[in-house]
């Protein structure tokens, strides 16, 4: 949980893309290494989670059915 009026996460904030003068709750879905997946605003469902976590693994290129080349190699 980000506070806007702390001056010391005005950083993450500005890398995030958030106005730090907002008056609705921000929900920025983050995945490793650190990748925006979504950002929504306002409430928040689960299935909405899934559906954006779902989405961008399926266009991320790597994993089953990916095109040759896309993943790193196996060791």
């Amino acid at each position: 949980m980000l506070d806007p009026a702390d001056r010391a996460e005005a950083k993450f904030m500005s890398q995030l893309k958030l106005d730090p003068k907002t008056r609705e709750a921000v929900t920025v879905f983050l995945a490793p290494p650190g990748s925006g997946v979504a950002t929504f605003t306002g409430a928040t469902r689960k299935a909405e989670l899934v559906a954006a976590l779902t989405k961008a693994r399926s266009s991320s290129g790597c994993g089953p059915g990916a095109k040759p080349g896309c993943c790193p190699p196996k060791k």
